[in-house]
């Protein structure tokens, strides 16, 4: 059974920024794959919904974007 995760939010303008790497071809690739994690978590995305769709490991989401289960907001 999948834990519901706690939500999540930003500022617009980290949204913004956020999109703006995830859409980047020029960025590093690791920043581009962590803005796609961050963005899928804030759209209220499971880890394992976030990995399939990204065709990662669901540990490697957790990992990159654990925070969510440490009360981040």
């Amino acid at each position: 059974m999948t834990r519901v995760a706690a939500k999540v939010t930003c500022s617009d303008q980290d949204r913004k920024e956020l999109e703006r790497l995830g859409s980047s071809r020029t960025e590093q690739a690791r920043l581009v794959e962590r803005a796609k994690i961050v963005l899928g978590c804030l759209a209220g995305e499971r880890n394992d919904q976030i990995a399939a769709r990204m065709k990662l490991q669901a540990n490697t989401v957790a990992m990159i974007y654990g925070g969510r289960h440490r009360g981040v907001t």
